[in-house]
C-alpha cells in the first residue's frame, strides 16, 4: 500500500468520522479508564527504579565494626585484611564519613535525618574489594566466615546477594505486569471491537454497495481499522491528560521522598506519553481487527 492510497483511506475515515462519529461517546470512557490504570501501573514500574537504594546493589563486601572499636583497631585490621592474597582493596569508612555518605544516597529522602545529626547512630566500617579472582562462589563463604569471626566486626554485608534476590523480585513483578497490560489492552480491544461492529450494522447499506461495484476487502476494511485506532488514540490523550493531572495531584498531597520518585524529566515524560499513545492506537488497531474478522 502506497503513501498515496493510504493518504486516500485516511480521508475517507476522516470523512466518516464527520459523518457517523467515533461511535458512542460513553465507549470513550471505559477505554479511557483501562489506558488509565495501564499507564498508572507503567509508571509504578518505571519510577521503582528510583525507590530502590543503589547501596542495594552494591556488590562490595562492607564489615560493619562495633561503634566503639577504637580507630587503632580499626586501621589494624584494615591492614591485616588488607595483606590476604585475594583482597584487592580495603578502605576504612568512619562514621562521620558514613552520615555524609547516607546523606548524598538519599537525595531529596534526606529530610527525614532531621535531628538526627547530633546523634550518629552509623557505625564505622571497612569496604573490602577482592580481585576479579580472587572471591569465586566457592570460597565466597569461607572468606565471610573469616572476616565475621574478628573480634571487632559487628555484620558483613555482601550487596550481590541482595541482587541477586532483587533481580528475582523485578522478574517476577514484570511478569505481572505483562499480564496486567495484557487484560487491561484485551479489554480496550473488546469495547472497541463492539464500537466498530455497531459502524459497520450503521453503514451496512454503505458498504454493500462498495462490495458490488467491486471494492476490494481492503478498500472497504482500511477506513475502519483506522477509525478503531484513531478511537484508541483519542482515549489515549483523554488517559495522558488525566494521568498528568494526578500526577500534580499526586506530588502535593504524597510526602516529597515518594513525590520525588515520580518527578520525571521532560525527555522521560514524552516517552512515556508516546508510549501511552501508541498502544491506545495499537489495541485500538487490534479492536478493529476482531470486529471485521466475521465482516
Amino acid at each position: 500500500m502506497n503513501a498515496n492510497i493510504l493518504f486516500q483511506h485516511f480521508l475517507r475515515t476522516l470523512r466518516n468520522v464527520r459523518t457517523y462519529g467515533l461511535g458512542p461517546a460513553t465507549s470513550f470512557l471505559p477505554v479511557s479508564l483501562c489506558l488509565i490504570l495501564m499507564g498508572i501501573f507503567m509508571a509504578l514500574l518505571w519510577s521503582a527504579q528510583n525507590l530502590v537504594p543503589q547501596w542495594i546493589v552494591d556488590t562490595r563486601i562492607v564489615a560493619y565494626l562495633h561503634s566503639d572499636t577504637p580507630v587503632g583497631d580499626q586501621e589494624k585490621l584494615a591492614s591485616e585484611l588488607s595483606g590476604w592474597q585475594v583482597v584487592e582493596d580495603v578502605k576504612t569508612v568512619s562514621r562521620e564519613e558514613a552520615w555524609e555518605r547516607l546523606k548524598l544516597q538519599l537525595g531529596e529522602w534526606r529530610d527525614i535525618l532531621e535531628g538526627m545529626e547530633d546523634n550518629n547512630p552509623l557505625p564505622p566500617s571497612l569496604e573490602i574489594t577482592f580481585k576479579a579472582r580472587g572471591a569465586s562462589p566457592g570460597n565466597l563463604k569461607p572468606l565471610l566466615d573469616r572476616i565475621r569471626a574478628f573480634p571487632q566486626v559487628e555484620e558483613v554485608y555482601y550487596g550481590k546477594i541482595w541482587q541477586e534476590k532483587l533481580e528475582s523480585f523485578v522478574r517476577m513483578i514484570r511478569m505481572i505486569g505483562l499480564g496486567f497490560v495484557a487484560t487491561l489492552g484485551l479489554i480496550t480491544a473488546l469495547v472497541i471491537c463492539n464500537t466498530i461492529k455497531l459502524a459497520v450494522f450503521v453503514r451496512g447499506k454503505e458498504l454493500e454497495i462498495y462490495r458490488i461495484v467491486g471494492a476490494t476487502s481492503g478498500f472497504i476494511r482500511a477506513p475502519l481499522y483506522m477509525e478503531g485506532a484513531l478511537h484508541g488514540l483519542l482515549s489515549a490523550v483523554m488517559a495522558v491528560g488525566a494521568l498528568y493531572g494526578l500526577s500534580l495531584l499526586g506530588r502535593e498531597v504524597l510526602p516529597m521522598p515518594v513525590a520525588a520518585s515520580f518527578s520525571w524529566n521532560f525527555s522521560d515524560s514524552a516517552l512515556f506519553a508516546l508510549q501511552l499513545l501508541g498502544s491506545g492506537a495499537g489495541f485500538g488497531g487490534m479492536g478493529a481487527w476482531l470486529a471485521l474478522r466475521r465482516f
